[in-house]
């Protein structure tokens, strides 16, 4: 199992949230993703490494990926 991380960017009630978790691969990391999501954007980490910048745009689990690029 790998370490992971899912930051959530801040919104104005709650701020910024990071979720910590473990799992097999980036393919589970991503499902763990789906049933967290808790805002726009977020970051996805392996062991403190960013993989990905993504958002999910619909109830049904499709994510639009970006890559390392800076925040909008």
């Amino acid at each position: 199992m790998e370490n992971y991380s899912l930051k959530f960017e801040a919104d104005t009630a709650s701020g910024e949230q990071t979720l910590r978790f473990h799992e097999k691969s980036v393919s589970g990391a991503l499902e763990f993703a789906k049933e967290s999501a808790r805002g726009d954007w977020a970051e996805l980490y392996r062991n403190e490494k960013l993989i990905c910048r993504m958002r999910l745009v619909s109830e049904t689990g499709v994510w639009l990926v970006g890559g390392m690029e800076p925040k909008d």
